[in-house]
């Protein structure tokens, strides 16, 4: 028992030397300096930071994400030791706001008799939820530590060196060092206990002895943060709508359903309807704006109007420099030219170079790799003029638009057609594949021809067969005993290697398309505008649309949500595209009609999108847009309550399609406009308009929609002080 005790008081005398923590002298460590530094975004100092009482003290306002500031401060060491920065010891619970504490020489250790400056640094990393604020205000207290830690004593028996950089975590040095004596200890104890050695008492004076050199006194000074933050919640242009929306019957609510992302129709909560003509004007992207509606995801979808001049969006500015279209054209195409399917432009300079272009000669075998691209027609790929490839017309020759810089109306990017072939139904498409071809016939050459309301197909022969026949007669003269005989060989024979489907009579003459390979009218309709695979070629509208965005606005792109764009080839009426429409005289003068042509309708305004091919979107492989912009509908801006609003100083395409006869007709705002050309336009009002060929020349105002969470930073709203986004 005696030896019990007395191993029991060497290890109760030893212990205490090893682990005995004590405070440091704040005479030898002060803060001396804490200096506002690097203030970003909206940050404002509330009160000027203090170090008192080993209390670092500061509070301060923000408004949005990123917003952040920094604090320098200077450590001064006048003491012997090497004091460490424990970086372990600095966190906090906040949510929202994160911390950081940098040495600026990057080394943690602030070295006896010298000094250390440490930025202490404050961001607003993670946005506040909506529910948190109270009154426009979240205030918050975060309250955190950093340590300061020394060892004297180690120090001056060299044994471990705080100031050592290469291996600085000398608290776990220390703790190596107390188990592996304690460990010792105890075996020596139970040594003595049993004596099972002689030379016990000596052991253990020695094993004490080897010891006490390198225990020490830990010393540590904690220095307190307090930091009383307050937010300040903006308003961003969602709310700002909904805020008005409470307040003047100029926001409406819209109840139907809507389409706000791929294959996603739901009943609207969120969109409403802008109005009010002195709250919808925006700069953005150094561009003027209007807003036309919320998205289901809360954020604003606007419509292009103009380049701003002095801040201002006024309805008086002059034309500007932009793409204009020259008419559609038959462009001969006999020798290999640069082709590429994006271009970049000099307004100044009035010319276009093609982007990563690849040669290549137009041909039976390689025309479908060139459509929708873009030709200088020369081999250096630098021009004053541009052609868009748009349709085959045959093995030298293509369907083109042509483009040059010139003045065009403020409101717009500029002018197109929506496509150069205004025949084919699948060139209504903001984006077309297959195209067919229509064959008109002057009823002065008209021969007497056999037709048929159906027909058999040998394929091992490639042979069309009528059936259930009438004539042969000249058509013209016999339509009214002509029920639902569409289908004719243009021979008296009723076989054929193609076949011919008449859609329309227009006057004197007979519109037909061609079929081919055992497909009917309804296999042409699916493949022009129901197929999965529909959406391959760009039209020519979408093309400048893209090589706009991409030379004046890809910086913006994080700013904008991925909404959908709706070109809606929903059919309402086939006409004479019906096989069984009735007799040729009244069914082959009804166009085939779209959803957007009833004005009038129940559907008029439901700005939902309901097939998948028809939801252009970044996200949409089946309707896929390059970049996120297009056009608005037609619904949607027939939810627009006013002409006023609607109004331009020059005609302008949607991205609706009305309908199709021998031409396709797409949706159009009109603008009635006071003012001689030479003088300028003023806009007096818009009205919607269908029924406009797709080949004439149009204005562009395209479509783009913020992600929610853009603030605006000035502004009221109006054409003279437009909101400013941030």
């Amino acid at each position: 028992m005696k030896k019990m005790f007395l191993s029991c008081m060497l290890l109760f005398l030893i212990i205490p030397f090893m682990v005995n923590a004590e405070e440091c002298d704040m005479t030898k460590i002060t803060i001396t300096t804490l200096e506002q530094k690097g203030i970003e975004g909206k940050t404002e100092v509330i009160k000027e930071p203090t170090f008192k009482d080993r209390t670092i003290d500061f509070n301060f306002k923000m408004y949005d994400i990123g917003d952040s500031i920094s604090y320098e401060m200077t450590i001064n060491n006048v003491s012997d030791d090497d004091y460490m920065i424990d970086e372990s010891t600095f966190k906090t619970d906040s949510e929202f706001i994160e911390y950081s504490l940098q040495t600026k020489d990057g080394n943690n250790v602030v070295k006896a008799k010298s000094s250390k400056e440490v930025v202490l640094s404050v961001i607003y990393k993670t946005e506040v939820d909506d529910s948190l604020f109270e009154n426009g205000k979240y205030n918050a207290t975060n309250e955190l530590k950093f340590t300061l830690n020394s060892n004297d004593k180690e120090k001056k028996m060299n044994v471990i060196t705080t100031s050592d950089t290469k291996n600085p975590n000398t608290n776990i040095n220390k703790m190596k060092t107390i188990v592996i004596f304690l460990f010792f200890s105890a075996i020596i104890s139970i040594l003595t206990i049993f004596n099972k050695t002689k030379f016990n008492k000596c052991a253990i004076f020695i094993f004490a002895l080897t010891l006490i050199p390198v225990v020490y006194a830990i010393c540590k000074c904690d220095i307190e943060i307090k930091a009383k933050i307050e937010i300040e919640h903006i308003p961003d242009l969602y709310e700002t709508m909904e805020k008005v929306a409470g307040e003047n019957t100029c926001i409406t609510k819209y109840e139907g359903e809507v389409t706000d992302e791929v294959g996603n129709t739901v009943q609207a909560k969120n969109v409403y309807f802008n109005n009010c003509p002195d709250k919808r004007n925006v700069i953005f992207g150094n561009q003027c704006w209007q807003i036309i509606r919320t998205t289901e995801t809360k954020g604003i979808k606007m419509i292009y109007n103009g380049i701003p001049v002095d801040g201002k969006c006024e309805s008086t500015r002059e034309e500007h420099n932009g793409i204009t279209s020259g008419s559609t054209t038959t462009l001969v195409l006999p020798d290999s030219y640069l082709y590429a399917s994006s271009f970049t432009y000099d307004e100044e300079e009035k010319t276009f170079t093609l982007v990563n272009p690849s040669s290549s000669k137009w041909s039976d075998s390689t025309y479908k790799d060139l459509l929708g691209k873009y030709t200088c027609k020369n081999t250096n790929g630098v021009c004053s003029r541009i052609y868009n490839i748009n349709d085959y017309s045959s093995n030298t020759k293509a369907k083109a638009v042509s483009y040059t810089i010139d003045k065009v109306n403020y409101s717009t990017i500029g002018v197109s057609p929506f496509n150069a072939n205004t025949e084919s139904a699948s060139a209504g498409g903001y984006m077309f594949d297959r195209s067919y071809n229509i064959q008109s016939l002057d009823t002065g050459v008209y021969d007497n021809y056999l037709f048929g309301n159906d027909f058999s197909y040998d394929s091992e022969n490639n042979q069309y067969t009528l059936t259930n026949t009438v004539g042969p007669f000249r058509g013209i003269e016999n339509m009214s005993t002509m029920f639902n005989h569409h289908y004719t060989c243009f021979n008296t024979s009723g076989t054929c290697e193609k076949i011919f489907y008449l859609i329309y009579i227009q006057a004197s003459n007979y519109h037909f398309i061609e079929l081919e390979n055992g497909e009917s009218i309804e296999d042409a309709l699916t493949n022009m505008l129901d197929s999965d695979k529909v959406n391959k070629y760009n039209s020519s509208i979408k093309g400048i649309i893209d090589n706009w965005y991409y030379n004046n606005f890809m910086d913006y792109t994080s700013y904008l949500e991925d909404n959908t764009y709706c070109n809606d080839r929903t059919i309402i009426s086939l006409g004479a595209w019906n096989p069984n429409s009735g007799p040729l005289n009244r069914s082959t003068t009804n166009f085939l009609k779209f959803k957007a042509y009833d004005r009038d309708g129940s559907d008029n305004k439901n700005i939902s999108c309901k097939k998948i091919t028809d939801q252009f979107s970044t996200s949409n492989n089946k309707a896929k847009l390059q970049y996120p912009i297009g056009l608005f509908s037609f619904e949607e801006l027939n939810n627009i309550n006013s002409n006023d609003l609607l109004k331009s100083n020059i005609n302008y395409w949607t991205m609706s399609l009305s309908d199709y006869g021998y031409y396709f007709g797409t949706w159009i705002v009109i603008t009635n406009q006071n003012g001689s050309p030479m003088a300028g336009f003023i806009p007096t009002s818009g009205l919607l308009h269908h029924g406009n060929s797709i080949d004439t020349k149009n204005g562009i105002r395209p479509a783009i929609s913020l992600k929610r969470k853009i603030n605006v930073i000035g502004g009221t709203g109006s054409l003279t002080e437009p909101w400013i986004l941030k």
